[in-house]
This record gives structure tokens, sequence and C-alpha cells, in this order.
């Protein structure tokens, strides 16, 4: 006969996966809605620069603007310019540079522009509805005030920030009071005439007599060493952008570094970020990478379709010094002295400040377990004394029990006899 074997079905379980399968569909059906509701925002950037991406800060502001975007999973198309194209400042106002500009932008028009540094942006300011289409422009760490106050609302918005010149100048007075001169050493690349711009800037906005500052600019390695030999004692040295001599040699930053420490023993600043780690008492610090990349978050908001008065410009990171411990000990700069902010590379304590907490933490804990020992081992101390005057005791007694001339019966709890001693046993005979 055939058999038949009936599963009992689980009502419960059968339920539950209908639920699970119903919560699936349903997180399935929302991604699928979300993607076809928010689609990718997509666009055409122009990134006009005012220097050459091999300029360190331009390149970590392009560095950083790409990031934010990418971050958002936007897609978006970049036109990187330079206005530094031919080496001399020049360039945007060339003629053929201008053309270039007009044919490249009227057939591909970009949906934003985005500047960084000063000069990009009065440029695209003035050629907005010319060279180039009249979109809104994304300003990256503007430092000029009076040109910020004249963007329109409705037509720009962007990060801007302190001027590194008058701030690197104003802690060079302030750590260097006595200071008789400060050489600046630059070449005549565009952006070392611009440092010695701001620097001459900075001079008067600080009420530095002029001839306090010495710009040392277009020498070659030779003539600059001369120069810095010559500078008086206490002196400051401002290390600007020199990548070129005159005669078109090029020179890098490390060799430069090296050549002016031979030369002098004076205190040298840097407006070159690593010029602390290789040696030079202090650079500046801009944040390149965090203000490009505050600018693009700006500018993926307006490809979203805010409009730029809905987005008021702010300030970016503010500029820090970044400190070289060997030279803070050679020119006994101590660490109350240095301003806010600022970082101490080399330094031995860095890491027994960073871990405090961490240390005392341990240290308590250590000295918790070391008090909680001695205390166990006191008591165990104690409770072993005390056992020896019990197990004294005992055998006393059981001395006694013993040894007694009088017969003795231990009962227990429950009446029944449970020990005899010998008297007892040699009385009854047991």
């Amino acid at each position: 006969r055939e058999r038949r074997y009936i599963v009992p079905i689980n009502i419960s379980f059968l339920r539950k996966q209908f639920w699970y399968l119903v919560l699936v569909a349903a997180l399935l059906l929302h991604g699928t809605l979300s993607s076809c509701a928010a689609p990718r925002v997509a666009g055409k950037i122009l990134l006009l620069n005012s220097y050459s991406i091999e300029d360190t800060w331009t390149a970590e502001t392009n560095r950083g603007i790409a990031a934010a975007f990418e971050e958002k999973g936007a897609n978006v198309e970049f036109f990187v310019e330079n206005l530094d194209i031919t080496g001399t400042f020049s360039a945007m106002h060339l003629p053929e540079l201008r053309e270039l500009y007009r044919t490249r932008y009227t057939s591909m028009r970009p949906d934003l522009i985005i500047t960084t540094e000063n000069d990009a942006t009065t440029f695209a300011l003035g050629q907005r509805g010319v060279l180039f289409p009249d979109v809104p422009i994304i300003f990256c760490s503007l430092t000029n005030k009076a040109l910020l106050s004249i963007i329109p609302r409705t037509k720009g918005t962007g990060i801007f920030s302190e001027n590194t010149a008058i701030f690197m100048l104003r802690e060079i007075i302030r750590l260097h009071q006595n200071a008789p001169r400060i050489a600046l050493v630059t070449d005549m690349s565009p952006r070392g005439f611009r440092d010695i711009a701001q620097m001459n800037e900075a001079a008067t906005t600080l009420s530095i007599p002029r001839k306090r500052l010495q710009p040392l600019f277009g020498m070659d390695i030779e003539q600059l060493t001369t120069s810095l030999s010559e500078l008086p004692p206490n002196s400051v040295i401002i290390l600007g952008h020199y990548n070129i001599t005159r005669e078109g040699d090029l020179v890098s930053f490390p060799r430069l570094i090296e050549v002016i420490q031979e030369a002098s023993d004076l205190p040298v600043y840097s407006l070159i970020e690593e010029g602390a780690a290789l040696g030079v008492l202090a650079s500046v610090s801009e944040g390149g990478f965090q203000k490009g990349f505050d600018a693009g978050e700006i500018a993926f908001e307006l490809l979203k379709g805010l409009s730029p008065e809905s987005i008021p410009p702010r300030e970016g990171q503010v500029p820090k010094l970044l400190f070289n411990y060997s030279g803070m000990r050679e020119f006994s700069i101590p660490r109350s002295a240095l301003p806010p902010g600022s970082i101490i590379l080399g330094d031995p304590f860095y890491n027994i400040q960073e871990y405090t907490p961490f240390i005392f933490a341990n240290l308590f804990l250590l000295l918790f377990l070391a008090g909680l020992a001695v205390y166990l081992k006191r008591k165990i101390n104690r409770r072993k004394k005390t056992e020896e005057e019990l197990l004294r005791q005992t055998e006393y007694w059981k001395k006694l029990f013993e040894h007694s001339p009088q017969g003795i019966l231990i009962y227990d709890g429950a009446g029944q006899v449970k020990e005899a001693n010998s008297r007892f046993r040699e009385m009854f005979r047991l």
C-alpha cells in the first residue's frame, strides 16, 4: 500500500516570509523611484586659475574642487584655463588669448565658472558676457575685499579668506620686533611678482616702512647668495615663489632652501607650505584643498538649481603657520608665542600632548589596580593570620578533648554521637 506523509504547514513561518518579501519589494521600488526622481547632477564647468597647476596651491584647490563633485556623485565636465599660460601677467590682455576664449566658450557654453585667487576672479567678472557666457561665478580664496564688495550677489558667490601676506608679515613683526630688514626672495614669474605686490600691500596695511621690506627678485644663485650675506644682523628672510632664474635656469625648492641656509644664519619663513618640512623656521598653510572643496560644494548647489544670492559668501579656512621645532629652538621662540592654530613639525612632545588623556587614564587605572592589589594582599594576610589562629585554637581544644580525665561525647545536630574521646572509650571499652 502506498504511504502518504502529510507535512504540517507552519503558518507563522509563511507569514514572516510573506512580509519579508513585501519589505524587500518596497525597498527595491523605493530605490528605483528615488533614482528616477533624483537624477545625477550634471553640467559643464569652466575652472579659471590665476596661476598654472604647477603652482602647489593651485593644484591643491583644483584637487579639492574635483573631490567635492566626486563625493556628491555629480557628472560634470571641467574645462581648465590658466591665466599665466605665457609666463607673464600680460597673458590676460593678449588678443590671441581673448579670441581663443571667445571661440572656445561660444560653442562650449559652461554652466558655471569657478575662479581661483584674485586675478582670475577679476578677469572673469570683466569678461562675463564678452568672452564668457553670462553665468554664475564661484570664487575660491578671494582675498581682495574691494573686489568682494562689488561682485553682484545675483551673479556670484564663493569662498573668501584672509590675505596670506598680511597674516605672515603681521606674525613676523610680532615675533621679530627688532628685525631691521625683511628680505623677500622671488623670481620674475607671475607668481613671484604677485608675492611682491601682496607683500607691499601688506606692509602698507600694517604701516611698515617700505624701506624695511627689501625684495630680492630675478637673481641667479650667486647674486642671491651675495645679497643675503649683506643683510644686517637680526633680519628676516621670506621665501616666496622662486623656480627659475633670470637666465631661465630651473631651481628646485629644496636646492633654494639649501642655498639660503648656507648663505645666511637668519630666520627664514616660506610662503610655500612645504618650507617648514624642508628646514626653514616656518611656512604658511592656506588650506588650498579645503577651500577648493568648499567652493566645489557651493558650485554643486548652484548646478542643482539654487541661485547665487541664496548662498552668501563664506570665509574659508584661516591661514596657519607650520613651525620647525629645531628652528624654534635655534631662534628661541617659545610655544607660548606662537599664533593660535600653529602646528609644530618634529615636535618630540607632540605625541605626549595628543595622548595625554589616554596616558592619564592608564596611569589612573594603574594606580587603582596597584591600590586594589595592596588592599587584597593585606586582606589575604589578615585571613591567613585568622586561619592560623583558628587552627591553633582547634588544635588546643582537640588536645584538651583527647587528654581529658573524664569521658566526653560529642553529638551532632541530629542527636547522634559524632565522636568520643579516648577516656570515654577506655571506660566503656569501646
